[in-house]
């Protein structure tokens, strides 16, 4: 055996302590002394801290098993880490008068989130899966006689390259972090607590029941991650033995808790018992990602050039980038073709929220492992998870387009993401007016064409269902009333108001009088209409013919819709709400909501449309 070490923690709080047990075969009979130098590897800078002490020789009394149960070396020696030692992913070298020997060591803060926001996971469930120490590792996964559990108390064969190059690139960067490990986040459910941003690099393929849960609580209040990482949460592991021993059966007839406990049984994340599809976390998954075994990638195809993921790389769509990010293995979401661009079927857990930035046909790699695709791509669920869908994306940092989007990232996502905030989701072309009825949303052109598309984050196209009829203002209820259907209605710039079913193939039917109208909402089965006189009008939904009623001032509106039991409008560029009652109240300014001309409201999501032909989305929060 050669000189090796391991540490009885895979982190350790500045002020803490952990202990290195070591094996020193030359020492023979007595105790030898070994060297130890331990640096600041990411942000550099040595902490210039160097030791000697004995160590032993443990060879005989290894277990032949230890890569399940441990070595069972004695502490050789006790780090007592410093206070002043920021937090950071250091190498601890051990050497004597014939070898040396490294390996990582994870120093957390000691006040969580004093130093930064942002906090790096290390990822050393899938460092110890992979650790083929002492014959054995949890692979190969079908193999009979591989082990079902490996032991954290046994040396490494070494750190993955891949999760090191993030990290190594923030440093240079001057991105500020804290870090910790995957037992980190399993162990302590208030850690993420004191972050606004997680990020994983790498290979992060392991997850336990804990980690998870505490990742998806984390981003339901708000917090947000960036997984620069693949074959994310493919695996689930638990731990025994004080978190010193990872088990994965791979197999639920094999495993204890099959039948117990399904929640924790260690199968992939979306089979059975568990079926818990890992993509309704992350947003993609392995089993549509592909695999490749060798040294080679493919680029990305930009897919929505105009998200602010890819604000200032000049992409284009449809351009290719990232040539050496995609690799070797990749995760996806199930993708289907809607006009220019490629969008998610949201049918196999990918959050309906999920907006396809890029992605790469893999397809082909089936000559080499597995077939499939990559996708890079976010999502909102109170806090913003993006991923970059690939093992190898630090790989091609130093690539000016992928240091500007992982810049864009952290930067964004390092802040609270406030659910005021709009995010482009595609254009709309010269849109007069805007209403969502059956789950789509509907807009009328200065062309005077009727068009429709799925209310989504992403960026596709719109569909011609017929004319607009020269509409300068439309709504739609959410129900029908005892004498109309459902349906959409619309001021004409001739004070007409129109009727009309919200499918292809139909006409517009004239049922009253709009005069001066510039914008329609409907809440509480009741039409409401701004004039361009600054009033604000209702009539009854169902009546065949009614006069307007005068309800009070229209806040100088430009465009208007009822969602949610209130109405929302755009007025001087600011966001606006009051309550749909035949009274005048006031209107409450919510936020800003740039050069909108048209607005519409479904699922909880407004939909602005703005001068500048685009088209954006934002939380309904007041």
């Amino acid at each position: 055996m050669p000189l090796e070490f391991y540490t009885s923690a895979t982190s350790v709080a500045a002020g803490g302590s952990i202990d290195f047990h070591v094996n020193n075969p030359g020492a023979g009979q007595a105790d030898v002394n070994v060297k130890l130098a331990i640096e600041r590897y990411a942000p550099t800078g040595s902490v210039g801290y160097k030791v000697s002490f004995a160590a032993g020789d443990h060879t005989i009394t290894t277990p032949g098993n230890a890569y399940e149960i441990g070595c069972n070396w004695p502490s050789a020696y006790k780090l007592n880490v410093p206070p002043s030692w920021p937090s950071g992913y250091y190498t601890a070298t051990l050497s004597n008068l014939a070898e040396l020997t490294s390996f990582v060591l994870v120093v957390r803060e000691k006040v969580p989130g004093s130093r930064s926001k942002v906090l790096v996971c290390v990822p050393f469930t899938t460092y110890q899966a992979y650790n083929g120490w002492g014959g054995k590792s949890l692979y190969r996964n079908e193999e009979p006689g591989r082990s079902r559990k490996v032991s954290f108390n046994r040396p490494y064969d070494g750190p993955d390259i891949h999760d090191l190059a993030v990290i190594q690139w923030m440093a240079a960067a001057g991105i500020a972090a804290e870090f910790c490990t995957s037992l980190d986040l399993h162990a302590d459910p208030t850690l993420l607590a004191h972050y606004q941003l997680l990020i994983s690099c790498g290979h992060d393929e392991y997850w336990s029941k804990e980690m998870r849960d505490n990742v998806e609580a984390f981003i339901a209040k708000g917090g947000n991650v960036a997984f620069f990482s693949g074959n994310v949460c493919w695996w689930q592991a638990r731990f025994e033995d004080g978190n010193r021993t990872l088990v994965c059966y791979r197999d639920a007839i094999e495993d204890p808790l099959a039948g117990v406990d399904n929640s924790r049984v260690t199968v992939q994340w979306h089979a059975a018992p568990v079926n818990r599809p890992e993509n309704s976390m992350t947003g993609v998954s392995y089993r549509k990602g592909a695999f490749r075994g060798e040294t080679q990638s493919d680029p990305y195809l930009c897919n929505f050039p105009e998200h602010w993921v890819f604000e200032g790389t000049g992409l284009t769509l449809n351009a290719t980038f990232a040539a050496g990010c995609v690799g070797y293995e990749t995760d996806a979401a199930e993708l289907v073709q809607d006009g220019p661009v490629m969008r998610t079927t949201c049918r196999d857990g990918t959050p309906p929220t999920f907006v396809v930035l890029a992605w790469a046909d893999l397809s082909d790699w089936r000559r080499f492992g597995q077939g499939g695709h990559a996708t890079m791509g976010i999502y909102r669920a109170v806090g913003t998870v993006f991923t970059a869908g690939t093992v190898q994306w630090g790989d091609g940092l130093g690539d000016p387009v992928i240091d500007r989007i992982t810049q864009n990232v952290i930067n964004r996502l390092s802040q609270k993401y406030p659910g005021d905030a709009w995010e482009r989701v595609g254009h709309a072309i010269n849109v007069t007016a805007m209403a969502a009825c059956e789950g789509r949303l509907f807009a009328a052109t200065k062309d005077n064409v009727l068009w429709w598309r799925e209310p989504i984050g992403q960026n596709i196209n719109w569909a011609q269902i017929g004319e607009a009829n020269s509409v300068v203002a439309m709504t739609a209820p959410i129900e029908a009333t005892r004498s109309r259907g459902v349906g959409l209605y619309a001021a004409t710039a001739d004070g007409v108001l129109w009727w009309r079913e919200p499918v292809s193939g139909v006409h517009w039917t004239a049922i009253d009088h709009a005069h001066n109208v510039v914008a329609m909402g409907a809440s509480n089965y009741t039409l409401f209409a701004a004039t361009s006189g600054d009033r604000l009008l209702a009539r009854p939904e169902d009546a065949t013919t009614a006069d307007w009623q005068d309800i009070g001032h229209a806040n100088n509106v430009v465009a208007m819709t009822g969602l949610n039991g209130k109405l929302y409008c755009i007025s001087d560029g600011q966001l606006w709400w009051r309550q749909p009652v035949a009274s005048d109240v006031n209107w409450k300014a919510i936020g800003p909501a740039g050069n909108a001309v048209a607005l519409a409201g479904v699922a909880g999501k407004l939909f602005a449309a703005r001068a500048d032909n685009s088209l954006w989305w934002r939380d309904a929060l007041v």
